[in-house]
């Protein structure tokens, strides 16, 4: 019974443990994410405010900001006219992105993709600007290198809280079992328990059970007296 106990609180807390991480690493994930997203959003708005052309609007990036985002510039045919990462003659027509085409319509629109010239995850945000559209993006997997140094503390946190919890849950059942084990320890085999004998039951519960059993050996005793 101690066993199954111990095992019993162990896998709750066990699931318990492992949910409870999952959702937390889940939720930091979120919150990282919208925040990055939000930066991204707020530099750009930023940008189109001080009325620079693209390539101050780069250089300003990287050597002010320090941010490493990627800035272009299509032309309301969507034609890229500057591009801070790669040529723009090297790069196709982007009238059909839906970021594009949402902020030709409704003044902004983004988007999440693999980049077919960089071959990486990023988040897009464009904004019609100058007769055309900027565009700024950063790749995710920046994003999603936080959770490299997360999930190892995640994993060692879980890893301890087991290691406590199994240590609670043996003295937990052993205190459970503890007036079960002083009952059974003053039970005599032979004479049984004396109605006078004293058991220190802490739990309520089983105080019934001590009086029956006192009452029943009070009993047997007296037809052993009268047998004998």
């Amino acid at each position: 019974m101690r066993k199954r106990i111990n095992k019993t609180i162990t896998i709750i807390v066990s699931i318990t443990i492992i949910v409870f991480s999952i959702i937390s690493v889940a939720a930091i994930t979120k919150v990282y994410f919208d925040k990055s997203k939000a930066n991204i959003e707020d530099i750009a708005r930023i940008a189109v405010t001080s009325m620079q052309s693209p390539e101050e609007i780069s250089e300003n990036l990287e050597s002010a900001l320090k941010e490493d985002i990627r800035v272009t510039f299509v032309d309301s045919d969507g034609k890229v006219l500057f591009d801070n990462k790669e040529r723009p003659e090297n790069m196709g027509n982007h009238l059909e992105r839906k970021e594009i085409k949402s902020a030709l319509s409704n003044g902004e629109g983004s988007e999440i993709r693999v980049s077919e010239t960089l071959g990486k995850s990023n988040y897009y945000f464009a904004l019609r600007y100058n007769g055309g559209v900027i565009r700024f993006s950063a790749p995710i997997s920046n994003i999603y290198s936080a959770l490299i140094i997360i999930i190892p503390l995640f994993v060692l946190i879980c890893a301890v809280m087991l290691v406590i919890t199994t240590i609670v849950s043996r003295r937990m059942s052993k205190s459970f079992m503890k007036p079960i084990t002083d009952i059974v320890n003053t039970i005599d085999v032979k004479n049984g328990i004396a109605a006078e004998s004293d058991i220190e039951i802490d739990y309520e519960e089983l105080k019934p059970i001590v009086e029956n059993i006192k009452f029943i050996s009070a009993r047997l005793q007296k037809y052993i007296r009268r047998l004998k």
